[in-house]
């Protein structure tokens, strides 16, 4: 840099890595002066960039419906006088921490997480940015709303669900249907008839008993008929088992599907899923276990299931 009544002044410099830097300023001398040196003290420090972190959902107002799949996005951006573009990782939390998953940052600063599986009620969603080795981390909120129709108290007859019904301490003296397209969940209920669906979106059912058979086709979205072997699963709601006093059949899912923790008087089959590995954890069944055309297999994700007997993809002893 040249000269000006003694000072020279170096351009801006934004590529300084984090960490502290000894910085030298040289006169090369000229025909009246010699050379000289001079380092910055104390030397530079460069910190990393702070950064904030929002989190938008995909529907309308924060609000949707049980079983409704629901994508929230985090934007993460860099606070002046910081620049650049962070990298890594933002994690999503449902209240208390409790784990959803997480997303890769992208194209314009954004991790993605999409959820089916939220349960009925206020969720405080946290995602929080890891930070890499130039960004801090940040963490943005919001309050998504699930809404369900609640049932609760006993009902005399059956019980056809067309939208998103929430059974909480109910009782149904009758078959209880999922309409195509309907969402279910039951918590701490007795369903006196049995539980059927046909495409239905999703059916969640924890710490209930079903005097009759459960059969579940062509579910498109998440089927989760108990949790009580495995309840720290990501973005799982804490599902106790059930006793179902019949057969539970699931035929054709192209949702996640488990079975976990339950007591089966009959036995369990579970055909053509087509979603994640389905997973059956921890049940005790008096018959049959039977696994047949799922892509990928099932697996009991370590929960061993007691069953006198197993056959097809189930049919691994300890399965």
């Amino acid at each position: 840099m040249a000269l000006n009544n003694g000072t020279a002044t170096s351009p801006v410099v934004s590529n300084l890595a984090v960490g502290s830097h000894s910085i030298t300023a040289t006169y090369a001398g000229d025909a009246n002066f010699a050379v000289s040196a001079a380092t910055l003290a104390p030397r530079q420090t460069v910190n990393k960039a702070a950064t904030t972190t929002t989190v938008s959902s995909s529907s309308s107002r924060n609000s949707s419906a049980f079983g409704q799949t629901v994508t929230f996005t985090a934007a993460v951006r860099v606070t002046a006088p910081g620049a650049g573009t962070p990298t890594g990782v933002v994690d999503f939390t449902d209240a208390n921490g409790a784990p959803l998953g997480t997303g890769s940052l992208g194209q314009g600063n954004l991790a993605t997480l999409t959820t089916p599986s939220l349960t009925s009620g206020p969720h405080t969603i946290t995602a929080t940015y890891r930070g890499d080795s130039q960004f801090v981390s940040s963490a943005g909120h919001l309050t998504q709303t699930v809404t369900c129709s609640v049932v609760s108290g006993t009902r005399q007859g059956n019980l056809t669900v067309t939208g998103s019904t929430c059974l909480q301490g109910a009782t149904v003296n009758g078959t209880v249907t999922v309409a195509a397209g309907g969402s279910l969940a039951a918590d701490h209920s007795v369903l006196n008839g049995g539980l059927i669906s046909n495409r239905a979106t999703a059916v969640r059912m924890c710490n209930s008993t079903v005097n009759g058979a459960v059969s579940l086709t062509k579910t498109t979205g998440f089927v989760l008929i108990g949790d009580g072997a495995d309840s720290d699963d990501v973005g799982v709601a804490p599902c106790g088992g059930n006793t179902i006093k019949g057969s539970l059949s699931i035929v054709n899912s192209s949702g996640p599907v488990e079975l976990g923790g339950n007591t089966v008087t009959q036995g369990i089959s579970l055909t053509g899923s087509t979603g994640p590995a389905a997973e059956l954890e921890g049940n005790h069944l008096t018959g049959t276990l039977a696994c047949t055309g799922n892509v990928p297999p099932p697996t009991d994700d370590g929960q061993p299931n007691i069953a006198p007997t197993r056959t097809g993809q189930c049919g691994a002893p300890g399965f």
